[in-house]
């Protein structure tokens, strides 16, 4: 069932750009595997910009800026195509740095709605 604010939940994809990661490329996640056809990650555009604007955005991307926005497209769209990979990658992320995705979920949204962003 479709509720009235998943229409106002899915426009929150436009602060998010994606980017693909290739299975040959320079990003390794220790106990996660690429997919051959590469992989659609996600990233905010708050965070792609300031990279660009600091000239670090070259460097490459952080796996924590990219987990970060995985769980808010997961949050904001449960149907979304890329979520099973997703979910394997914060999962690995979980296992290599001691990281809580339902921890993290948690503390962001109370963040935003301290803010006043009762939808983040």
């Amino acid at each position: 069932m479709k509720f009235k604010i998943d229409k106002y939940l899915l426009k929150k994809t436009e602060e998010l750009a994606f980017i693909t990661v290739k299975k040959d490329g320079d990003f390794h996640l220790e106990g996660y595997e690429i997919p051959k056809e590469g992989l659609n990650v996600p990233i905010k555009n708050e965070v792609l910009v300031k990279g660009i604007k600091e000239k670090t955005a070259q460097e490459g991307l952080n796996s924590m800026s990219i987990a970060d926005a995985m769980i808010y497209i997961i949050g904001i769209d449960p149907e979304f195509k890329y979520n099973p990979e997703y979910k394997k990658f914060l999962s690995s992320i979980e296992k290599k740095v001691n990281f809580n995705v339902r921890s993290y979920a948690g503390y962001m949204s109370r963040k935003y709605f301290e803010l006043g962003e009762y939808t983040d």
